[in-house]
């Protein structure tokens, strides 16, 4: 059996990804190394996700329910640092809102960017994908993550990331 090493960022469609490709792969295991990045660097067949960093952090604290600037702050660092180590390492990136509005595509993509065992996957129905609506905090939080100094350095990397990873 084929083996595909995904990984990526929190709350850039880790779980989606994940799961579809458990329902999508017959002759692939996906192994998820979560979201950390070294852990990856010595594997092939690599695909990571990609989400503007102010989506994916705004998303992060609304789930751990930790809305302040510390946290914000840290978590653009890690996120910064994070897709710095994927620049280095051979990855499929897969931006978050390809994977949610086109995901078939994106599978035909790791198949053939990979030249896996598996054929190619047609449309499906996908629906919303946690249904939850926004917390009343939203507009500060999404404030608070704007005037970050940290989201400069985090938005450098996200469009380094999708000018030069793109594809491979």
């Amino acid at each position: 059996m084929e083996t595909v090493n995904f990984g990526s960022f929190p709350r850039s469609g880790n779980h989606f990804f994940v799961n579809l490709a458990d329902k999508l792969f017959v002759n692939t295991e996906v192994v998820w190394n979560e979201h950390k990045s070294f852990g990856v660097c010595n594997q092939k067949n690599l695909v990571t996700t990609i989400r503007n960093p102010s989506d994916a952090v705004f998303s992060l604290c609304a789930n751990t329910g930790e809305i302040n600037q510390n946290f914000i702050d840290k978590s653009l660092i890690w996120y910064r640092l994070y897709y710095e180590k994927i620049l280095q390492l051979n990855v499929l990136v897969i931006p978050f809102e390809e994977l949610i509005t086109n995901p078939v595509s994106c599978f035909n993509q790791i198949v053939e960017t990979y030249n896996l065992n598996e054929q190619s996957f047609f449309e499906t129905s996908i629906v919303n994908i946690d249904g939850k609506e926004p917390s009343k905090q939203s507009d500060t939080l999404r404030k608070d993550i704007l005037e970050s100094a940290m989201l400069s350095s985090a938005n450098k990397i996200f469009e380094q990331i999708i000018q030069d990873k793109r594809g491979l």
